[in-house]
């Protein structure tokens, strides 16, 4: 089995030398390194957050439904002789 070497302070190494080279001061390049860490949140598509405004409002409306069921259900008794299936 081949041995497996953790390359995580070859890689900070490297990225000190760039910003370095690149002119960055000590506070740009510890942000530098908290970007790898610590991941920004991506931007949702206005397509995103509709769908999810959608899902939101059907749960709302099945909450409300279940709520209100009585209301919206009509309890018709059929008399027994107009029944196509008997009892």
């Amino acid at each position: 089995m081949a041995k497996v070497r953790d390359r995580t302070e070859d890689f900070k190494d490297t990225v000190k030398r760039g910003a370095l080279s690149l002119g960055f001061n000590e506070a740009k390049r510890a942000a530098l390194m908290a970007s790898f860490i610590i991941h920004k949140p991506r931007e949702r598509s206005h397509f995103t957050k509709a769908a999810l405004k959608t899902l939101e409002s059907i749960g709302t409306l099945e909450q409300f439904l279940k709520k209100h069921r009585k209301d919206y259900i009509m309890v018709v008794k059929i008399p027994t002789r107009c029944r196509l299936i008997p009892d």
